[in-house]
């Protein structure tokens, strides 16, 4: 008798054991099914893309380029287009990739409003970089980041780079100088303009070596082992030594510091 009990309590215990399991399984499963209803309501999906701070890039080109991120789910599930699952460090990084011009990119979610607010900071046109009539943007920093057309005129400081073979390929996406040279060369054409000097093309040489032409026809030459101002004090003692002959000037090599060395035509 006792045997029998015995047996009949193990019998009840895993068929407790079982439902328990059971319930457990679908409590689960009804969570599930919770969560995903709850995450993929339309109440949560996103309504606008609101961009700003664009003067240059397309609208419809940042719209489409985000939407591109928005259109599938993570793991089949989980629709990136939600609130609560945009992916704003991949969507970034694509636009700096693929839209050299765009400076940086800022993301906001507007959880009440269902927006995501999208705010561009564009490149300014430093000047233009150009192997024979292949041309490119650059930015204050000396970053090449768009073709650009071949101005013939002074509209844009000109950049010519003979550092390397005789391909017309300029490379988008990359630094012309380190934006501390760059901004030597900007800040030694400002310098320069004190003494009535109008720098229209700086050529970049092999050898760290710039060969700096200037709207009168002759040329200044200088190189990476200076800064700008001490390239303009010695290139305004030599101005102020050969006054009114500046027009017949053919160079000014300000290359070796305080040894100036010039030439007429």
């Amino acid at each position: 008798m006792r045997k029998d009990i015995r047996v009949l309590s193990r019998k009840l215990h895993r068929k407790r054991k079982k439902l328990k399991i059971i319930l457990s399984l679908f409590a689960c499963a009804v969570l599930l099914a919770g969560v995903l209803a709850f995450f993929q309501s339309s109440f949560f999906k996103i309504k606008e893309i609101a961009i700003k701070g664009n003067n240059s890039v397309s609208v419809e080109v940042l719209r489409d380029k985000i939407a591109g991120h928005l259109n599938w789910s993570y793991y089949g599930i989980f629709p990136r287009d939600n609130i609560f699952f945009i992916p704003k460090e991949e969507i970034k990084k694509d636009i700096l990739i693929d839209i050299p011009r765009v400076k940086n990119v800022r993301l906001d979610r507007k959880l009440f409003f269902r927006n995501l607010a999208v705010e561009i900071t564009e490149r300014q046109n430093g000047g233009i970089l150009c192997r024979r009539e292949t041309c490119s943007f650059i930015d204050e920093d000396g970053f090449v980041f768009e073709k650009a057309p071949y101005f013939s005129g002074s509209i844009y400081l000109r950049f010519f780079d003979e550092r390397v073979g005789s391909s017309s390929d300029i490379a988008m996406g990359e630094n012309l100088l380190s934006s501390g040279e760059f901004k030597k060369l900007l800040d030694f054409k400002e310098l320069a303009s004190k003494k009535r000097v109008d720098i229209s093309e700086i050529v970049l040489k092999k050898e760290e070596t710039y060969e700096i032409h200037t709207a009168e026809k002759w040329r200044i030459l200088i190189n990476s082992r200076h800064g700008a101002n001490d390239f303009f004090i010695n290139l305004a003692t030599t101005l102020d030594e050969i006054k009114d002959e500046r027009l017949k000037l053919d160079y000014i090599d300000l290359r070796f510091g305080n040894k100036i060395f010039y030439k007429f035509k």
